[in-house]
């Protein structure tokens, strides 16, 4: 799922050896993010698309991917058999202002770190979007051969008078 070194050792007709080493690079695929986001797009090759829908400050984002060798999805076990991280979400930040953002998992397995966890058929990391924030961003995510995914999100900015002043238009 990256570039490995192997040992090759051959032998001739007399039965005399010769070693030698070279290098492989495989290849992975990545499909993703899944519904609320939008698609990954590799860097350097385009713009990702906005989500069709803004979430809000505050709330659990669920960024769910896959990651394939050929047309199988790989797994936690296959990546640390290879000495391989999991993917990472290495950067959110705003687009109006550059802000970075926090990352933030919502649970105890979830820390600044990023890293994706792999309960099947997915890698999922539950972002908790910052409160009080508001506008596009702009996310990215390191997969274990070491290529850099971007991906757009949309969150709404909520204050907390504005939720007192709807929730007295409901009464």
């Amino acid at each position: 799922m990256a570039y490995r070194t192997s040992p090759c050792v051959g032998l001739d007709a007399s039965g005399n050896a010769a070693t030698c080493a070279f290098g492989v690079t495989v290849a992975v695929g990545v499909a993703g993010l899944a519904s609320p986001m939008a698609a990954l797009v590799r860097e350097g090759e385009g713009t990702p698309p906005l989500p069709s829908k803004a979430k809000k400050g505050g709330s659990t984002i669920p960024l769910e991917l896959q990651i394939f060798h050929g047309s199988t999805a790989v797994t936690a076990h296959e990546l640390a058999g290879a000495g391989l991280e999991p993917p990472r979400l290495v950067e959110l930040r705003m687009d109006a202002t550059g802000r970075l953002l926090p990352i933030d998992g919502d649970d105890d397995c979830h820390d600044s770190a990023g890293l994706f966890r792999h309960p099947a058929p997915r890698w999922v990391f539950p972002w908790n979007t910052p409160r009080h924030v508001g506008g596009t961003g702009t996310g990215v995510i390191l997969i274990p051969d070491g290529l850099r995914y971007r991906f757009k999100f949309r969150l709404d900015h909520q204050t907390r008078a504005m939720s007192l002043f709807r929730v007295g238009l409901h009464r």
